[in-house]
């Protein structure tokens, strides 16, 4: 389990010529993979509409870049714009490294934005002779 120590009993000669015989002591870790998923209220929106996008990291962070159709785009935990339909936006977070921590870089799946034209409602009044 996570965070144990085992305590093994035997022969370890042969590891790394050691040449070593008796007990070794092994404590478990956690291996830390860092995640960031990103999340706004709609990628389906009318033209005009401003979103915030917001980075959602698994682990303490120590920058974010986001980037908008691949260039980059802000260094906030949130990122603010007005989309054209098509737009993509990833997130990359940085983290600090640490004993466990086995990248410092994630990097969340794309997100796609759907820009919907504005539309002026009509109506219209026909009379009829009574």
């Amino acid at each position: 389990v996570t965070g144990d120590t085992v305590f093994v009993l035997g022969d370890f000669s042969n590891v790394e010529g050691m040449g070593y015989m008796g007990m070794a002591r092994f404590h478990i870790s956690n291996y830390i993979f860092p995640h960031v998923s990103i999340s706004t209220p709609s990628t389906n929106i009318c033209s005009g509409t401003q979103v915030t996008v917001t980075a959602n990291p698994s682990m303490s962070v120590t920058g974010y870049q986001w980037k908008k159709n691949g260039s980059n785009a802000g260094t906030n935990s949130t990122y603010t714009f007005t989309p054209a339909n098509g737009d993509k936006v990833t997130c990359t977070i940085t983290v600090t490294s640490g004993s466990c921590v086995m990248a410092t870089t994630a990097v969340s799946a794309v997100m796609t934005f759907t820009v919907n034209s504005n539309t002026t409602p009509t109506a219209s009044i026909t009379a009829t002779p009574t």
